[in-house]
C-alpha cells in the first residue's frame, strides 16, 4: 500500500513539528557549534531517508535523492519559520544548514551502505507467510 509507507515521514515530520514549537532548554544559543546541530543533522537525515523510502520505487534512485532531500529542506525551512513565529524561539540558519546536510548525507549513505538500509527495513513484525493449500 502507497499510503502506509507515508506513515514514519509523516509522523516524524509531526514530532519535530510538536517538538520544535516548545521553548529553548537553557543554555542554548544560536551559533553553528552547537550539539543540537548534531541532533538536527541526525533526525532530519532519519527524515529524509524516510521519504527516500516512501517515494515510489519506480523513480529513479536520483530522483528520489533530489525528492527526498527538497521535501526534507522545505519541511526544514518551514520548521524554522515556525520556530520564528515562537517568542520563546529563534529561526536559526545554521539549523537548516545541519538539516540539509544531515538530509543528503543520509540518503547517499541509504544507497550505499547495505548495513544502515537493513537496519532501516528491519521488520518489527515479521510478515506472515502464505500457507499453500493442497491442489484438488
Amino acid at each position: 500500500m502507497p499510503l502506509v509507507r507515508w506513515l514514519l515521514p509523516v509522523g516524524l515530520a509531526a514530532s519535530i513539528s510538536l517538538l520544535s514549537g516548545g521553548s529553548v532548554p537553557p543554555g542554548v544559543v544560536p551559533g553553528i557549534f552547537q550539539i543540537d546541530k548534531v541532533i538536527h543533522v541526525l533526525v532530519f537525515g532519519l527524515l529524509a531517508t524516510a521519504v527516500y523510502r516512501a517515494l515510489p520505487p519506480g523513480l529513479s534512485p536520483a530522483r528520489r535523492v533530489v525528492w527526498a532531500v527538497g521535501l526534507t529542506v522545505a519541511f526544514g525551512l518551514s520548521d524554522e519559520l515556525h520556530q520564528g513565529m515562537n517568542p520563546d524561539r529563534t529561526m536559526d540558519g545554521w539549523d537548516l544548514l545541519a538539516d540539509a546536510v544531515g538530509a543528503v548525507v543520509a540518503t547517499m549513505v541509504y544507497q550505499r551502505w547495505e548495513l544502515y538500509r537493513r537496519l532501516l527495513e528491519w521488520r518489527v513484525i515479521p510478515a506472515r507467510r502464505r500457507e499453500c493449500s493442497p491442489r484438488s
